[in-house]
């Protein structure tokens, strides 16, 4: 293999860098179009004449690379072209689109995404009308830097089956928003902590919602997400259905910790920390939905119908809300109280965590007469009473014996 080919193919990105800095930028992107890496080569944004030096514009070459990742896709039959992103401050006015279908976004550690102009800092838009883009992966968790005049950190539309990874700061509206997202892992940290001054701390860290009515943010997975001093709530689910939530902590936000809306249903919380926030760590206002092992220092709202919850610990919690359900947690953390207005309410070894004691049981398809302690005695002599007279048919028939 020639010295052109060993610096353009495989996974030496060094090798790249070089290349990109002393042929230029028209042989690089010669040398990558004629060459046509083999499916698993590693090609380096430096090829496409990214610096990451901080200075300059990058958004052009880094649209370049992706335009080559999007062609190589649609030229072998559906290969996962692998793009690389050198350590480095990549600057730019207006976002690149990174939604390309099947692309490998590699970033290496110290990646810096620094949108300098107004608008979406990063950019994952599969369309206002088509189907949409699959497959995109953004890998090392990158930084999306804004600045005073950036709105939304990450702007996910019509993104399906991906893994995004990245660490959000200093956006004005949300961290991360999504319209209409399918069985895609996200992986999101924001602060409300500011950058060279900026700080502009976000109305919202991840707002999920549809791109039509019928087409909800659904079945994705958020891993650890963390979200703090945000100026209204962390999490909130304008339209999404079938999301999970696991672990990772929602912190000192300004209004509350996971805001669930009205027709969003079926969406999990599993271990999630709610410390510090305003006024609220939940408000659920969907139905069916399930909170697992969260604790909540603050308060604990729940206004739908049949959302279930498990194993929590909460300081007050205020159910008004029809069939909802709460097995084995625990309220009254800081001496807060369990205030139950809804209808056919499911209650079970709920317990108060100031006094110690059990709350009484209570599921809705059992009268209160049977909880009382004559119902139960009245069930036991019941039971023995059919006990006997099975026994003494037995004996009669011979098949029992004194």
């Amino acid at each position: 293999m020639d010295e052109r080919r060993r610096q353009l193919l495989g996974a030496g990105a060094v090798g790249l860098t070089a290349f990109g800095a002393s042929a230029g930028l028209s042989g690089a992107l010669e040398g990558v179009a004629a060459q046509e890496p083999p499916p698993g080569s590693v090609i380096s944004v430096t090829a496409f004449g990214a610096r990451g030096d901080g200075t300059g514009d990058d958004g052009d070459a880094l649209r370049r690379a992706l335009a080559w990742a999007s062609d190589r896709h649609a030229k072998t039959a559906g290969a996962t072209p692998r793009l690389y992103v050198p350590g480095g401050i990549y600057p730019y006015e207006v976002s690149p689109n990174f939604a390309v279908t099947a692309l490998a976004l590699d970033c290496a550690p110290g990646v810096v995404f620094y949108h300098r102009g107004a608008g979406s800092a990063f950019v994952l838009d599969g369309g206002a009308r088509t189907d949409g883009t699959y497959r995109t992966r953004i890998s090392g968790a990158p930084v999306v830097q804004g600045n005073a005049r950036s709105t939304i950190g990450l702007d996910v539309r019509a993104l399906h089956h991906a893994f995004v990874s990245a660490s959000v700061r200093d956006v004005a509206v949300a961290a991360l928003r999504t319209r209409w997202a399918v069985g895609t892992e996200f992986r999101i940290r924001t602060s409300g902590l500011g950058i060279g001054g900026n700080n502009p701390n976000p109305v919202d860290g991840v707002i999920l919602d549809a791109r039509a009515p019928e087409e909800t943010t659904s079945d994705c997975l958020f891993h650890l997400p963390i979200i703090e001093q945000v100026r209204n709530v962390g999490i909130r689910l304008v339209r999404a259905n079938a999301c999970t939530f696991v672990s990772g902590t929602l912190e000192a936000n300004g209004m509350g910790g996971v805001h669930v809306e009205k027709g969003s249903n079926n969406n999990l919380f599993i271990g999630l920390d709610l410390e510090f926030n305003g006024r609220f760590g939940i408000l659920c206002e969907g139905n069916r939905n399930g909170f697992l092992g969260v604790y909540d220092d603050k308060l604990a709202i729940f206004a739908g119908v049949g959302n279930w919850v498990r194993g929590n610990q909460f300081n007050a919690v205020v159910n008004r809300g029809d069939g909802n359900a709460f097995e084995m947690m625990g309220y009254a953390a800081a001496a807060g109280t369990f205030t139950d207005t809804g209808t056919n309410t499911h209650k079970m070894l709920v317990r108060n965590l100031t006094n110690g004691q059990l709350d009484v049981d209570h599921r809705a398809d059992i009268a209160a007469s049977t909880l009382s302690a004559s119902g139960v005695d009245l069930a036991d002599r019941e039971a023995r009473n059919a006990v006997a007279e099975l026994t003494a048919r037995l004996k009669k028939t011979g098949v029992l014996r004194d």
